[in-house]
């Protein structure tokens, strides 16, 4: 009987152990979180459908911009998501470097034709679909003020849309870093920041996101912006609305990584074969997630511009600084000088000696006081002690002297316009 009664024990004390762990490599609960950085809406549709396969399961999805989802993950969360879905590489990359990502079988490479567009090598992550960058449109808003159609950047510089168009910043949207990183290595660091300047001087606003840009523009609000394919692509349905691809920016492949130590790991790599299968591959174009077939190389070979990717993830913080400074914070004052230009060369386009004048406050204005080699600097501070300025005076200092010199060359350029009118008060 005692000797039943130790097996007994034995036997239940086992039980005890095992259970936990089986409950580890086979959760009852079957539900997938997904974090993503794309808008859920697009997405959607394809959880459903995956979905109708896997009718026991449930799935959760997440959404934040690529800043807020890296501190998500950084922040003890990241037990309790299995995917993650971005076209940030910014995100993918850290999550990388971090090995956060699960390694994964090496049949899911990119093919040959995407990979100089993707992230380097890595069996970490899986293109399963790619975008390019857009200028959008809205006709009767044109029309209604006699703008011409915009299809390149440097079309967005013309006065005629000041105040007329919009855009996200690469601090609140991943896909915009890569438009301006795209600007500054295509054009060269100066040409590329001025370009940038005078783009910047006609914004009627700067979006808080991403695909607010084409809410702005669909809603008839402004008449254009830059943004990716995919929203305009959803919204080519209205007749009042088109678009035209930005050639000298990269292609945006969109990423999915599986979180090391995810519980629903099978289902996780279900998932991903999914998005990779034919049938799914085949309708991605003209589903609400609206992204290139990794089959399809037509639009990579129309848009075979291709950016120094290690470059652009080096000095992402750098470029996220520079452009609130230059652009976001002094958006009023940049939107005044320009607006004084523009009437200023109505004013005085008879008189080729202010004209002059004129051409050389415009220089000022989209003139970029800060070298490439300078930006090193922050770039440095950034890589010894992170994003946040305050556990490093010295870079407080740094930015503190950048802000003036980007407002210097703005109440110069200002202070010139103003001589001119008053020289032709006093005449």
């Amino acid at each position: 009987m005692q000797q039943t009664s130790s097996f007994l024990l034995i036997m239940l004390s086992l039980i005890i152990l095992i259970s936990p762990l089986q409950t580890m490599a086979e959760p009852d609960d079957k539900t997938l979180v997904i974090l993503t950085t794309l808008s859920e809406k697009p997405l959607q549709p394809i959880i459903e459908k995956f979905k109708q396969q896997h009718n026991d399961i449930e799935i959760k999805i997440i959404h934040r911009r690529t800043s807020t989802s890296i501190k998500l993950l950084n922040q003890g969360y990241i037990g309790d998501i299995d995917l993650v879905i971005s076209t940030s590489p910014f995100l993918m990359n850290r999550l990388i470097k971090t090995k956060q990502l699960k390694q994964l079988d090496t049949k899911y490479q990119p093919p040959l034709w995407l990979a100089p567009h993707s992230l380097a090598a890595d069996n970490r992550i899986v293109v399963f679909g790619y975008s390019g960058a857009v200028i959008l449109w809205n006709k009767d808003y044109l029309k209604q003020y006699q703008l011409p159609i915009p299809t390149h950047w440097e079309d967005l510089t013309q006065a005629v849309f000041f105040q007329h168009i919009t855009m996200s910043t690469p601090t609140r949207s991943g896909t915009t870093q890569m438009m301006v990183e795209s600007i500054l290595q295509h054009y060269g660091w100066d040409k590329g920041w001025s370009l940038l300047l005078n783009i910047g001087a006609n914004l009627a606003t700067i979006s808080s996101r991403s695909f607010g840009v084409s809410e702005s523009i669909s809603s008839g609000m402004l008449a254009a912006g830059p943004m990716i394919d995919s929203y305009a692509i959803n919204l080519a349905k209205l007749d009042y609305l088109g678009f035209s691809y930005l050639s000298n920016v990269a292609l945006m492949p969109c990423y999915v990584g599986i979180i090391e130590g995810s519980v629903q790991d099978k289902l996780s790599t279900q998932f991903i074969d999914f998005l990779l299968s034919e049938p799914n591959q085949q309708a991605l174009p003209s589903s609400t997630l609206a992204k290139q077939s990794i089959h399809d190389p037509s639009l990579a070979n129309t848009l075979n511009f291709t950016l120094n990717q290690g470059l652009m993830l080096q000095r992402e913080l750098t470029i996220n600084t520079l452009f609130d400074l230059a652009i976001s914070q002094q958006l009023p004052q940049l939107q005044d000088a320009w607006l004084s230009v523009i009437e200023a060369e109505q004013t005085f386009k008879d008189q080729p000696s202010k004209l002059a004048e004129i051409h050389r406050a415009k220089q000022l204005m989209f003139q970029f006081p800060i070298s490439e080699t300078q930006a090193l600097e922050m770039q440095t501070m950034n890589n010894h002690y992170g994003g946040d300025p305050q556990y490093n005076p010295v870079k407080v200092r740094l930015l503190q002297n950048w802000r003036q010199r980007l407002s210097l060359n703005l109440n110069k350029a200002s202070r010139i316009i103003n001589d001119i009118n008053e020289q032709e008060h006093q005449e």
